[in-house]
C-alpha cells in the first residue's frame, strides 16, 4: 500500500477543507430564501409594502465567495505557519520544503536558493510552533492579495530536548492569488 508523505496528506486536508467550505457555501446560497415584493389591498385604501432592503443575488453571492475567500486565507495562514515555523536541527530543513508549494514562484525560488546553500548547525536545537490566532489585517478581492498576522506560541529547545523555553512571537504573512489558489508570497516574523 502506497504511503502519504505528511506534506502530501496536508495538502489533501487543506484541499478537502476548501471544497467543503465551497460547497456549504453554495448550498446556502442555493437555499437561501427570495424575498418578492408584496402588496396589500384594503377596502378604502390601497397599501404598498416596501420590501426589506436586501442585497442582490450578485451581491449576495460575491459576499459569500468572500467569506470562503478568507476562510482559505485563514486556513493557509494557520497551515504555512505551524510548518514553516516548525524545525529541528535533525530533520534537514523538511519544514521549508513542505511548505513550498504553499508559496508564490517568487518565494519558493527564493527559498529553494537559500536551502541549496543552507547547513544544519551540530548543535541541537528544535522548535514547535503552534498557531494561537490568525488575523486578516488587509483582503482585497479584486487585486487578490491579503495580509494577515499570525500569533504564535513557540517551544524553542537547545542543546537536549529538556532544556526548553517558551516564545510568542507573530507572523506577518502576504498572499497572493496564484495559480487558481492563495499562496504565500512573504513571510516575516516579528
Amino acid at each position: 500500500m502506497m504511503s502519504l508523505s505528511l506534506r502530501t496528506k496536508r495538502l489533501l486536508i487543506f484541499l478537502a477543507i476548501l471544497i467543503i467550505a465551497i460547497l456549504l457555501s453554495l448550498f446556502i446560497i442555493s437555499t437561501f430564501p427570495k424575498q418578492e415584493k408584496s402588496t396589500e389591498i384594503k377596502q378604502e385604501e390601497t397599501i404598498i409594502q416596501q420590501p426589506v432592503v436586501q442585497e442582490s443575488e450578485e451581491e449576495h453571492i460575491q459576499r459569500e465567495q468572500q467569506l470562503v475567500s478568507e476562510s482559505a486565507v485563514r486556513s493557509l495562514s494557520d497551515t504555512f505557519t505551524e510548518r514553516y515555523g516548525s524545525y529541528s536541527t535533525e530533520s534537514d530543513f523538511a519544514n521549508l520544503r513542505d511548505v513550498l508549494v504553499l508559496m508564490t514562484d517568487r518565494f519558493a525560488a527564493d527559498t529553494q536558493n537559500y536551502l541549496d546553500s543552507a547547513k544544519s548547525s551540530d548543535d541541537y536545537y528544535a522548535v514547535t510552533t503552534q498557531v494561537l490566532n490568525v488575523k486578516i489585517l488587509d483582503f482585497d478581492e479584486e487585486a487578490k492579495t491579503a495580509t494577515t498576522s499570525v500569533s504564535t506560541q513557540r517551544q524553542e529547545s537547545r542543546g537536549t530536548i529538556q532544556d526548553m523555553s517558551v516564545i510568542y512571537q507573530t507572523l506577518f504573512l502576504e498572499l497572493i492569488w496564484e495559480q487558481g489558489m492563495w499562496k504565500v508570497d512573504v513571510a516575516e516574523w516579528q
